[in-house]
């Protein structure tokens, strides 16, 4: 797995990882997700340590949002646009 990182990217919250296939295919996903803090401890009994992941977001990108880097080995583009969220914050799990 490689990480794409670039100066105008934020700190905390998101990151870009490569994904290869076994057949040579590279795919890269845009990664946005919270991180439980101390309030959301105290709020939310279902949530455990400080760091915890409450939710996440991924779609898969072909270039990077923050810098416009191409991220793709050729001009190709994404073969398929298949966004997750999953939600941590309670007992059951929430994928969509």
């Amino acid at each position: 797995m490689a990480l794409h990182t670039c100066k105008f990217m934020p700190p905390d919250g998101v990151y870009i990882e490569q994904e290869e296939y076994e057949d040579g295919k590279h795919c890269w996903w845009l990664v946005i997700y919270r991180e439980a803090t101390e309030e959301d401890l105290e709020n939310n009994h279902y949530l455990d340590m400080v760091g915890d992941t409450i939710w996440s977001t991924t779609v898969e990108v072909a270039f990077c949002p923050y810098c416009g880097e191409w991220l793709l080995p050729e001009k190709s583009g994404v073969d398929s646009v298949n966004p997750s969220h999953e939600d941590f914050s309670g007992w059951h799990a929430v994928r969509s």
